[in-house]
């Protein structure tokens, strides 16, 4: 991943990826959502009217593969 985090991540690639490492996405208030790998979780707002997340909500999903999942991206 690139510092900064680019923006323009589309959702449904994200949802798909965390589908294919065996996580769950469960659906919380009006966007809310809220993923699951094993026993972490990491909640952010689906995006709309666009498919595509911003800068801070893919920050925050990269920051939960770093600490909680293992991803090391360097």
């Amino acid at each position: 991943m690139t510092e900064p985090p680019k923006s323009g991540i589309k959702w449904d690639d994200v949802v798909a990826l965390i589908k294919a490492v065996g996580g769950t996405i469960k659906n919380n208030n009006g966007s809310r959502r809220k993923f699951q790998i094993g026993t972490t979780k990491f909640s952010t707002h689906e995006p709309h009217p666009k498919n595509v997340m911003d800068k801070g909500a893919v920050a925050g999903l990269k920051e939960w593969f770093v600490n909680c999942v293992g991803v090391d991206y360097e």
